[in-house]
């Protein structure tokens, strides 16, 4: 297995194979000269085929090939190697380095830091300094204590994180700097997140802060000026140890044998490897400062920690030996005084390219920024592409195709030399950069990726048109799409006449070449046909003889056909693209298919409002946009002013029902007639005012004549409320019981606190009520339980209306922010409270109450008193107290607000398993937007005494309804502009900033 591979796609395609290398040069086994622009892995610093760093190893492994260095025992290339190292090292003041522990490399080193300076406070004795702090998207190496200490998501959700590390935000102008900030006020405000941090977490309990000075694998992010002083005054104003990662920036890649003098800090430990033997042979260690090493050497005893190779005489010999050459030729001074200047007026001539953002560089590193368009004038930022469109991994597939390696991370693309390359050969590969870049320029322009969405829709059919193919079935095929204007492909197998795969998909949705592609490449026939909306699809699958492989269904009627068996699970094993597609878009379709099993998501399977808003403010005349644009279709106070726009709905008349039966507060998938019939109602309201109801008129005639008629019949039949329910049968959809609020108004004289709320909650879910102090939700919890009664509307629990209904009457239980616990019960007396009260049996009790205790893991503590609990404990014991009378439905009034932010954090998701575990209904109010969006299954928004928006955490994140809802779920940019060109696959907004460009379907 290789690292960071795919292994199936690597099985699939084949490793590219190299052979042998020269100077700054590679070749592979097809004989191909590669000019590789990144070091191997920032580490050849002194070029390939440097016979001298061979023969070094070659008379080492005559003389003595290995010996530990463990139990007082060394080598003399060790002792030579330590020696050399910390006399490169520059003495900064009091920074001195004096010591050297060896590895292997820069991961076993921080995993020697992680010990390193955890023991070193337990020698002070301060062993509660546990906590190291990084930065987000640093790397430190792939081990576990290595990727932990790093910032990088994807290397965390494999293997997790260990406890004790935090990350603050990397200084990186582009993601992270205000609009107008000067670079030097940005490079303080991102140092000075580590003030903040150590306060948060408590300054007695950090060890260490760690860094690189330029970071490498996260982008080439060069931090300010002001940047590394600032986090020098902060290390020194709370004591805590600081360690420069250089494993990529020593040893001449800045310009220098170490970096940190550069940027103006002293560490007290230095993380190496990489460059340290070019690669040649694996070695890293730690430098450690006079300050740790003494206390670790008079104080410390033994240092447990170690490995097998640690000090392997070999590897220092190679390293002697390259550190001698670069010496001997002068390297560091050739970089610093004409590779490196040069090399920083070279890439400054890229920022005359259309694609290239930002261009830059330090020492012999460079970053460039591949950007949708570039910034309007200095001080702004450009604007990037759509991350699902990888540029980078298309312009790094036309480094290698052009004989250079060239590393993207994201659409940063990274440049990393060796150090020994001549000025021709910088513009060498200058020249091969710029070619790169042309040809993805091209190939963005060609495409249409730069519109954005209806490539990615080819690509998702691609992925599924390679799931399978069906026998040969009786089906006329489509006319074949035009030919493709692409350069001829190399000759493919002869089409397989009895290998057809057919597919059923909405018209034109397929990229011009994509099925002549396919079927050249895979000798497969491919009879492609198209319908013109969901009715029609959706009764050819309930017949069962649709006689296709594939189907493109809307997600309207997605979740019926899978609960019904209509369509089969997707054998991933056999989509090669799967791996591939986007995580964001692959989740968009959770809600209607758990886990993607029978679906891949697509561009176009999402409902919206679309505006054309000069002539939807003109008609309304004054009266204000509402907050929920949904307003617009479904409320006639507006719809009545904007008959002459004209209101239409796009695809099958069928998808508005879902987002009618959610505007009304329903469940969008009911199966209650009721529902329906309300729907139909207000349907009926505004349909006079709506000039087109369906975009498809002939669609339904497709429909199959003896099946579900009342689909095929006049799309008008939803605007009938006595026929809503017909068109989706009770059972048909299917849903779970729920509890629900219809019409809630609660007035305190004048003021309204709820102003008529209307809410369905699904029986299990953990419903989250979400918004700032005063907007509410309290008021609405408060009724729930019964100790504030409605001025008017209900509460149907179970169907029946409990809003007259006294609280000690009610099935529902309430946990309190402040947990409520009797100070002189003990925990099982706090949880039988409420059984004794109701007049159990005792063993009955005893058995509830044991049954609690387990279920919160606190049976141990049943005789404590809650002043000898922890604050989690304590929320525990009132949970459990809460669940112990099993409530139908139960209320959490901030469940986690009497804790500690870092253990609340690790409580949400303890909580959450036990609620699941138990399967209770809840209800909880909270106004941090992080717990609900961690804890809750659905949200619902409020302000001002309303519900704004109801959804899951991922649909009010990512769609919200409401410009508050925006603002107030997450950051947000918001851009006001005028619709200037309008395509039937994008439009263009003008603003302030300039050109934006967006895919229909995208809001």
């Amino acid at each position: 297995m290789h690292p960071f591979t795919d292994s199936k796609a690597l099985a699939a395609r084949g490793a590219r194979v190299i052979t042998h290398g020269q100077g700054i040069y590679i070749y592979d086994s097809e004989g191909k000269k590669i000019l590789d622009a990144m070091s191997g892995l920032w580490c050849v610093n002194s070029g390939y085929g440097r016979k001298e760093l061979a023969q070094a190893a070659y008379m080492q492994m005559l003389e003595l090939p290995y010996y530990n260095s463990f139990f007082n025992t060394t080598n003399v290339p060790a002792v030579q190697l330590a020696t050399k190292l910390t006399s490169l090292a520059p003495k900064v003041d009091d920074c001195e380095f004096t010591h050297v522990f060896f590895s292997s490399s820069g991961s076993e080193s921080n995993d020697t830091n992680i010990r390193m300076v955890r023991h070193y406070w337990a020698t002070l004795g301060q062993p509660q300094r546990q906590v190291i702090i990084s930065r987000k998207n640093g790397y430190h190496g792939s081990t576990v204590g290595g990727s932990s200490l790093g910032g990088m998501s994807g290397m965390h959700a494999q293997g997790g994180v260990l406890p004790g590390i935090e990350h603050i935000d990397q200084p990186y102008w582009f993601e992270n700097a205000k609009e107008g900030e000067s670079e030097a006020d940005f490079g303080l405000r991102m140092a000075r997140q580590l003030e903040e941090k150590i306060l948060q977490v408590g300054a007695d309990k950090v060890a260490a802060f760690i860094g690189e000075p330029v970071q490498g694998a996260g982008g080439v992010i060069i931090p300010p000026a002001s940047y590394w002083p600032e986090i020098q005054r902060i290390v020194d104003k709370y004591g805590i140890l600081l360690i420069s990662d250089e494993v990529i920036c020593a040893f001449g890649r800045l310009g220098a044998w170490f970096a940190y003098e550069q940027f103006g800090y002293k560490p007290d430990l230095i993380t190496f490897a990489k460059g340290v033997t070019s690669g040649y042979i694996p070695l890293g260690g730690v430098m450690v400062g006079k300050r740790v090493a003494d206390v670790l050497i008079n104080q410390g005893g033994e240092f447990n920690h170690g490995y097998t190779y640690s000090g392997h005489p070999a590897a220092c010999a190679v390293a002697l030996a390259n550190l001698e050459l670069m010496e001997r030729e002068g390297v560091i001074e050739n970089v610093r005084n004409t590779l490196a200047p040069y090399l920083k007026q070279q890439i400054a001539t890229l920022m005359d390219h259309p694609l290239v953002g930002e261009a830059k560089t330090h020492g012999m590193v460079a970053g460039l920024l591949l950007v949708k368009s570039k910034a309007k004038q200095p001080g702004s930022k450009p604007i990037a592409f759509a991350s699902d469109l990888a540029v980078g991994m298309i312009c790094r597939g036309h480094c290698f195709g052009n004989g250079l390696v060239m590393r993207a991370v994201g659409d940063r693309m990274i440049i990393a030399p060796p150090l020994v390359m001549s000025l021709a050969q910088i513009d060498e590969m200058m020249g091969l950069i710029r070619q790169a870049l042309d040809l993805t320029w091209r190939d963005l322009n060609q495409s249409g990726l730069r519109l954005m969405k209806k490539y990615f829709f080819a690509f998702t059919l691609s992925a599924i048109a390679l799931a399978g193919c069906g026998e040969k079935k009786e089906a006329t095929p489509a006319p074949a799409p035009a030919a493709s204007a692409a350069a001829p492909a190399p000759a493919a197998p002869a089409l397989d006449s009895e290998k057809v795969l057919n597919i059923y998909n909405w018209p034109d949705y397929v990229a011009e070449s994509l099925i002549p592609d396919f079927e050249k490449e895979t000798g497969i026939k491919v009879n492609y046909q198209t319908f013109e909306n969901n009715e029609a699809l959706n009764a050819k699958l309930v017949a069962g003889n649709t006689g296709f492989d594939i189907v493109v269904p809307g997600s309207v009627f997605a979740k019926p056909q899978i609960d019904e068996g209509l369509l089969q699970p997707l054998d991933k094993a056999l989509i090669p693209n799967y791996g591939n597609l986007d995580t964001t878009f692959m989740g968009k379709l959770t809600n209607v298919d758990a886990d993607n099993k029978h679906l891949i998501p697509w561009a176009w399977g999402f409902t919206t409002v679309g505006i054309n808003k000069t002539k939807v403010e003109k008609a309304l005349a004054g009266m204000p946009m509402p907050e929920n644009a949904w307003d617009l279709v479904f409320n006639p106070q507006y719809t009545k002013k904007l008959k002459s726009c004209g209101i239409a709905y796009l695809d099958s008349p069928t998808e508005v029902i879902p987002p009618a039966l959610h505007y009304l507060g329903k469940n969008a998938y009911s199966n209650d007639p009721a529902d329906y019939k309300a729907a139909g109602e207000m349907l009926a309201k505004v349909s006079a005012m709506q000039t087109n109801e369906m975009n498809y008129p002939t669609g339904n005639q497709a429909a199959m004549a003896d099946i579900k008629p009342e689909i095929k019949d006049n799309p008008t039949i939803i605007l009938d409320p006595t026929n809503m329910s017909k068109l989706v049968a009770p059972g048909y959809y299917t849903n779970a019981a729920r509890e629900a609020m219809a019409n809630l108004v609660k007035r305190f004289d004048e003021a309204v606190a709820v102003d008529n709320v209307s809410l369905n909650i699904g029986k299990g879910e953990i419903f989250a009520l979400l918004g700032s102090s005063g907007c509410g939700k309290s008021t609405l919890l408060r009724m729930l339980a019964g100790f504030e009664k409605p001025t008017s509307g209900k509460i149907l629990l179970a169907g029946k209306d409990v809003a007259n209904v006294p609280p000690y009457d009610r099935p529902v239980n309430m946990m309190f922010q402040s947990y409520a616990l009797f100070p002189h019960m003990d925990v099982w007396e706090n949880i039988a409270f409420g059984l004794k009260r109701e007049g159990l049996p005792k063993e009955e009790i005893q058995k509830r109450v044991g049954q609690m205790l387990d279920l919160v893991q606190l049976t141990p503590y049943a005789k404590r008193k809650p002043y000898q609990l922890s604050g989690g404990q304590q929320q525990r014991v009132a949970l459990a107290r809460s669940l112990a009378k099993k409530p139908q439905l139960l209320l959490l009034d901030e469940p986690l607000g009497a804790l500690d932010k870092k253990l609340r954090e690790q409580t949400q998701f303890e909580l959450v398993n036990i609620i699941e575990s138990v399967g209770v209904t809840v209800v909880m109010v909270t106004h941090d937007q992080e717990e609900a969006m961690t804890m809750a299954s659905r949200i619902a928004i409020m302000s001002k005494g309303r519900v704004l928006q109801v959804g899951t955490p991922r649909e009010v994140y990512e769609f919200p309804q409401t410009r508050f809802v925006a603002d107030f779920i997450g950051n947000v940019n918001l851009f006001d502009g005028k619709l200037s060109t309008d395509e039937p696959d994008h439009c263009v907004i003008t603003t302030n900033i300039g050109m934006i460009e967006v895919g229909h379907g995208v809001s």
